[in-house]
This record gives C-alpha cells, sequence and structure tokens, in this order.
C-alpha cells in the first residue's frame, strides 16, 4: 500500500514480489520481523535494513524509532522505501506511523488515521500504540541516557 509518495507499507509477501519492488522504484526496505529477508540475487541492490521485533505488546519498538525514521527517510528520498513485517498490520505500521508522527509532528491519533486512509487493515497493538504516544511525548526525540519502556498494565 502506497502511504505517500516514494512510502510502502505490506506484508513479507511484498517485499518478495521482485517485479512489483522495480516497478515503484524501491530501493530501501526496512524489515520488522523475526526472522530477515531472504533475498535472491536480484535484489542485491537494495538498501536493506532489519530489526529484529516480535509482535508482541511487552516488545521495545521505540528504541528503533530514530533509526526506521531516518532509514525510511532516506528511502524516500533515494527512490522509495517499503516497510514491512508479516503480516503488514502491527509492527511495519507502527514503524510508518512512527515516521509520519515525527516528519509532520502529530499525535498518534492523526499519524494513525493518516495511515489507515491508505492501508485499512493496520492495527498496531496495545503496547506499540503506548511507545507512540510516548514518543510524541518525548518530542519524537529519545534521551539515549535514560532509555527505558515503561512496562505496559496488562490485565
Amino acid at each position: 500500500s502506497a502511504i505517500e509518495e516514494r512510502l510502502f507499507l505490506g506484508g513479507r509477501d511484498a517485499a518478495e514480489d521482485d517485479p512489483t519492488v522495480r516497478a515503484l522504484g524501491i530501493t530501501h526496505i526496512l524489515t520488522a520481523d523475526i526472522f530477515p529477508l531472504e533475498l535472491e540475487g536480484s535484489k542485491s541492490n537494495l538498501q536493506l535494513l532489519f530489526l529484529q521485533v516480535d509482535d508482541r505488546p511487552e516488545e521495545d519498538l521505540l528504541s528503533h524509532f530514530e533509526k526506521a525514521c531516518k532509514f525510511i527517510d532516506q528511502g524516500c528520498r533515494n527512490g522509495g522505501c517499503l516497510v514491512h513485517c508479516y503480516f503488514g498490520v502491527s509492527r511495519s505500521a507502527t514503524l510508518v506511523i512512527a515516521y509520519i508522527m515525527q516528519k509532520y509532528r502529530l499525535d498518534y491519533t492523526t499519524a494513525f488515521e493518516r495511515v489507515r486512509e491508505k492501508r485499512t487493515c493496520i492495527g498496531p497493538n496495545q503496547g506499540f500504540i503506548f511507545q507512540l504516544n510516548l514518543f510524541h511525548a518525548m518530542d519524537y526525540k529519545l534521551d539515549k541516557r535514560q532509555h527505558t519502556v515503561p512496562t505496559l498494565p496488562l490485565g
């Protein structure tokens, strides 16, 4: 799904669809999954970023937001960036929402709605929503010296 010009959000199947990746001019692929993308030689010219994260509320995705946002921005400037996880619903959507929040200085709800207009199936888990709200409260920057992810009360 095209979220904005040169920014795409999808599942693993989209990242493995070589003709589409090429046709869209994608130069950067960000994978947020348990396993990295296995690419054949034809994709060796792509810039890849692999974030090993699971789709669980207690997973720390917040500490990856700045690196992910920088990578997405580079991809959008150089041709195109595809952000994906397994289904393209929670982890990758969270990273794209973080990017949209930072780029346009938006709160979580506004950024979520903007992304959902383009990909209706998105649904970050409760822990990721908490981390996105925290990212907004932290003015889209992490204090590396004091960084701990607050635990989300579940139950």
